[in-house]
């Protein structure tokens, strides 16, 4: 029973699985209306495409088919991240020809079936009240609905209006574009965005294996937060942690980003620039999900990924190891300590993905075998944090510089290895002794502000957040239309000319 409810938790919990399992019936039903063969067969290759598509969906995101499947199925979304998921894509695949053959059979069923019962006329009469009822009760119950209509926006957003204008219509006639904002230098910024590591994994479950990120909880400053919808994927998590805006873009997705020459849309970049700082930000791999295209136009100065750093023999198939991350890390902060000018550094993991991580078999000098994989990617990403300190530490860097540590979102998929932490969250662990916040429930859209705030950056940006309600998560999921519109109006585009972001070559 308990490898069973792991399961079930697998693929969002047992509402979402008996919703599934009733969409499937009704499916059947569909088809065993249809008599022709090849008729039948185009029905049953659609509803199959459509039934797997929503297991998979559960599977990999706990919710039905949304904006945010939309993006992770994106060709160029998943770059990079396909030897995560083999097992998964052939167990997908083999669902979809068990499904398509299911359904082909329906209408032979529906006649075997009417044969072995009795009163099967009556049957037969109350199939089409059957089917209608399997519909209503998958449409109107769980999440259904409000998961689906996170699609609304990818074919109803305006992204033809003037960027003034969107914002007047939609009460932020205020707002402080890139051109108009002014600051001062405050201290240097060195944020390290972690993947998956929610708080959970800072419980005293884990002590054994996440020793340090819990000494810095305990001994720096440690903000509670909360994860908001359309920043729970790690380019959306990247944008709003920059801006301050949940990263819808309707139809485009993150591709907006590839003929895109100019946001509109302010950002912490964009501040810091405007103070004369040098922005680098560090990857195992800046190709996915747009993020190269999205920093050149929110002005970071230099991106290092596996395609600059130096090569060894250990990247994964994504890009660099965590390992090769923080290296590059301590060269680059070497560098720009010694420049003598305000910097920010920005830093994003990987090793820790889900489902299982990327296991980096060198690690096992310094750390004992785990439980699972992903036990041994969040104790490894522990180590490289604490060898990361110490090297800050070692080198006197961290005078005049705040560091801030988060996730970047929730763990995706089975939740079972946070059974007995408390509520999920994310969190911000920092140095700084300046962050005051007016609101106890932050969330990620929040974090723009902490950063700069923290890092004692004076300025006149203004963040979607000032504009919002307490409930900043439901007033994201009922105007993701017109937060789509914002986006999608702020990304300035050229169908003629598309961006090129050109790599610094520059060696550590």
């Amino acid at each position: 029973m308990y490898y069973f409810n792991r399961l079930v938790d697998q693929f969002g919990g047992g509402e979402d699985v008996f919703v599934c399992i009733l969409l499937g019936f009704a499916l059947l039903l569909a088809n065993s209306f249809i008599k022709n063969n090849k008729k039948r067969f185009v029905t049953s290759t659609i509803s199959s495409l459509f039934l797997t598509a929503e297991v998979f969906s559960l599977y990999l995101t706990q919710t039905f088919i949304g904006y945010q499947f939309y993006l992770h199925t994106n060709l160029r979304g998943i770059k990079g991240m396909e030897s995560l998921f083999v097992l998964q894509i052939v167990i997908t695949v083999l669902l979809f020809i068990g499904l398509v053959v299911l359904f082909q059979s329906a209408h032979f069923l529906w006649i075997k079936f009417k044969q072995r019962i009795k009163k099967s006329d009556k049957i037969y009469r109350n199939r089409k009240i059957l089917m209608i009822s399997l519909v209503l009760i998958h449409v109107v119950h769980g999440r259904f609905i409000k998961d689906t209509s996170t699609l609304l926006p990818i074919l109803a957003a305006d992204n033809s209006g003037n960027f003034n204008d969107v914002l007047a219509k939609h009460g932020m006639s205020d707002y402080v574009t890139p051109k108009n904002l002014k600051c001062t230098v405050g201290k240097n910024i060195i944020a390290i965005s972690m993947e998956s590591l929610e708080n959970g994994f800072l419980h005293e479950k884990y002590a054994a294996i996440n020793g340090n990120l819990r000494k810095l909880k305990e001994n720096w400053n440690f903000v509670q937060m909360s994860q908001n919808v359309g920043s729970n994927w790690t380019s959306g998590s990247l944008y709003t942690s920059l801006t301050g805006f949940p990263a819808y873009f309707g139809v485009y997705g993150n591709s907006i980003f590839q003929t895109a020459y100019h946001s509109n849309i302010s950002s912490v970049s964009h501040t810091l620039k405007k103070a004369g700082y040098q922005l680098t930000y560090i990857n195992g791999n800046a190709d996915g999900g747009g993020v190269k295209e999205m920093l050149g136009i929110l002005q970071f100065d230099k991106i290092i990924d596996k395609k600059n750093a130096p090569k060894t023999e250990f990247e994964s198939k994504f890009g660099l190891r965590d390992k090769e991350v923080f290296s590059a890390a301590k060269a680059e902060l070497k560098r720009l300590s010694e420049s003598k000018q305000p910097f920010g550094l920005f830093i994003s993991t990987t090793d820790t993905h889900f489902p299982d991580g990327f296991y980096d078999e060198r690690m096992e000098a310094v750390i004992s075998k785990q439980k699972s994989n992903f036990e041994f990617t969040i104790a490894t990403l522990n180590y490289l944090v604490g060898d990361f300190m110490d090297f800050i530490e070692q080198n006197n860097l961290e005078e005049n510089t705040v560091l801030f540590l988060y996730p970047d979102h929730l763990k995706m998929g089975n939740p079972s290895l946070l059974e007995g932490t408390g509520n999920r969250s994310l969190y911000v662990i920092t140095n700084s002794n300046n962050i005051k916040l007016n609101n106890k429930y932050n969330y990620q859209i929040d974090l723009p502000k902490i950063l700069l705030q923290g890092a004692e950056v004076e300025h006149n940006m203004k963040f979607l957040t000032d504009y919002l309600p307490s409930d900043k998560d439901q007033y994201i999921r009922d105007n993701t239309l017109s937060l789509t519109e914002i986006n999608t109006n702020g990304i300035v585009n050229s169908e003629i000319e598309p961006l090129t972001v050109v790599d610094s070559t520059q060696s550590h």
